[in-house]
């Protein structure tokens, strides 16, 4: 089983690239971090609340999360301190429990990824520029939505994008993340390449069964 990890800012579009990635090389399995990282949090309730400053009284943990994104960047940097261990952990477990099935790719996604020990041994490691007008608009679209928005969630998430790149070390890829069409078609050459190519077993003298 191939791995391929991708890395990127906030608003970067991880997430919907991963999922392109996905839908396009055959029998490949997505790992979405962030699952493992609201399942840390539900686990470990009463920490999420105290590092983003909510009430304990506070029991529905979709409101915990709706104010939790109002954060600061200390109690961002906190979190990911917090959690990141055992959400490695977990892609850990995941993708060794998953080694001798079916799949031939796991494609793995996280904004902090480049930090685990997967992404050096990754077949192919892809880091996710975008431009940062975009980026930002996204980000507060998003917060906008959540009905929880402050300059502060913002400047919590908004890290330079050359810091992922000079942090990430060693991509495979790079991808300009433009938010136009231009971005499946660069992710279908990227997985052309990554894909073994066929041959024509009449040209090679190989058999077909």
């Amino acid at each position: 089983m191939k791995l391929i990890c991708i890395t990127g800012n906030s608003g970067s579009g991880k997430t919907t690239i991963a999922k392109m990635f996905h839908d396009i090389l055959p029998n490949s399995l997505l790992i979405l971090a962030d699952d493992y990282m609201w399942k840390w949090a539900k686990h470990n309730i009463a920490e999420y609340k105290r590092i983003f400053n909510i009430s304990q009284e506070t029991t529905d943990f979709d409101e915990c999360r709706r104010l939790s994104r109002n954060m600061t960047s200390e109690q961002l940097q906190n979190f990911v301190a917090t959690v990141t261990p055992f959400v490695e952990n977990d892609v850990e477990k995941t993708i060794s429990s998953q080694e001798n099935n079916r799949y031939s790719y796991a494609v793995i996604e996280w904004a902090g990824l480049y930090k685990f020990k997967v992404w050096n041994r990754a077949d192919y490691r892809i880091v996710i520029k975008a431009q940062e007008s975009i980026r930002v608009k996204n980000l507060v679209k998003r917060l906008v939505a959540s009905g929880k928005y402050s300059d502060d969630a913002i400047k919590a998430r908004i890290i330079p994008v050359q810091d992922i790149l000079e942090m990430a070390s060693n991509p495979s890829f790079t991808i300009e993340n433009n938010y136009d069409d231009d971005l499946y078609v660069n992710i279908q050459s990227i997985c052309s390449s990554i894909m073994p190519q066929k041959t024509d077993s009449s040209q090679t003298g190989g058999h077909s069964l």
